[in-house]
């Protein structure tokens, strides 16, 4: 009987199924309903696999995207195919859409996936055997623009995909079993990995230097380092910096004033390698943490209106909007006036 390749991409809105045979490449694009996966998937590749005329004996390899993508989407296609490899006898060849992006470039090519709050999944190919995953903002792509080329992976075609697959099946490596692929951990790991390897704490004099230059990268407007200076020197105790406990690195910090029984949050910034990790939440509760021990009922800040990642990260740790300063910001954007009971 003929060998076949079955390849299944369920990390975007629609299911993508393709298939490689003697007879040639088959493709299948579902509609955009990316909650039906689940219901939906097995009816679907049943269907595709009659369409094509392929029997479902003859897979000896089954192909998945595992990520970046659909938290529930990834789970499903590699579900799937771990199910049908291990009744099919069949073996497994794992991609991830950033890889699938580059697999027929060579060098100083970029792949990127928007993952919301001003970041990108990225992965970055400068040479046949140089590559690197990152999560990139985007100024860090600007800053790529015209020295690698920049490939969105959600726009890659399903040819592409199987073609992808076809190439790994050449050589491998073959699996029993698919796993996730993740750039960023939940929320769960990171709060678990933050207790051993991250440090918070009051920042200090040495720390005036490190913290500026976050700062300057950090605002349109930034603080000069004698104001950060100054800022320190108060010795606040919601003031804080977090540091990477294994090199000493400031991975971000948090600027206040307490006033009566408010604390406002002046800055609060972290380093752009370390962006969408979870470390603005994290200071932020370790902020509410402190304030609680010092009989403070609020806590208080501004932002741009149109500073929509900074706006959903204060949303989702319970600001609410109280208020609004028209044309506060030296370019002319309003501020909105943001408060958290405590």
């Amino acid at each position: 009987m003929n060998s076949s390749m079955l390849f299944i991409d369920t990390t975007g809105k629609s299911i993508i199924l393709g298939a490689q045979t003697e007879n040639g490449a088959h493709y299948y694009i579902g509609q955009e309903i990316e909650k039906k996966h689940a219901s939906t998937i097995l009816q679907k590749i049943e269907d595709f696999l009659y369409s094509s005329k392929i029997n479902i004996s003859s897979i000896s390899k089954i192909g998945v995207v595992i990520g970046p993508g659909s938290f529930t989407g990834i789970r499903i296609g590699i579900s799937t195919a771990n199910a049908l490899s291990k009744s099919l006898n069949a073996s497994i060849i794992s991609l991830n859409s950033l890889e699938i992006a580059l697999f027929d470039r060579k060098s100083n090519v970029i792949s990127v996936m928007d993952c919301l709050n001003g970041n990108y999944y990225s992965l970055i190919k400068t040479s046949e055997n140089d590559y690197k995953y990152r999560i990139l903002t985007k100024n860090d792509l600007n800053n790529f623009e015209g020295l690698y080329d920049i490939i969105p992976a959600t726009e890659v075609s399903p040819e592409t995909k199987l073609n992808a697959f076809i190439e790994k099946a050449e050589t491998g490596p073959f699996l029993t079993r698919a796993l996730p692929f993740y750039l960023r951990e939940s929320s769960a790991e990171r709060e678990d990995r933050n207790k051993d390897h991250y440090l918070i704490t009051l920042p200090t004099r040495e720390d005036i230097k490190r913290v500026f230059i976050i700062e300057q990268t950090s605002f349109h407007e930034p603080w000069s380092e004698k104001m950060i200076a100054e800022e320190i020197h108060l010795c606040n105790p919601t003031n804080i910096i977090i540091k990477d406990r294994r090199d000493d690195t400031i991975i971000g910090y948090v600027f206040s004033r307490i006033i009566d029984d408010t604390v406002e949050i002046l800055r609060i910034a972290v380093k752009s390698e370390y962006k969408g990790a979870g470390f603005a939440s994290l200071m932020i509760n370790e902020i509410v943490e402190r304030s609680r021990s010092l009989s403070i009922k609020s806590m208080i800040l501004e932002v741009s209106c149109l500073n929509e990642p900074a706006l959903r990260l204060y949303q989702k740790n319970g600001f609410i909007i109280e208020g609004r300063r028209k044309n506060y910001y030296k370019n002319g954007e309003d501020a909105l006036l943001m408060r958290r009971l405590i």
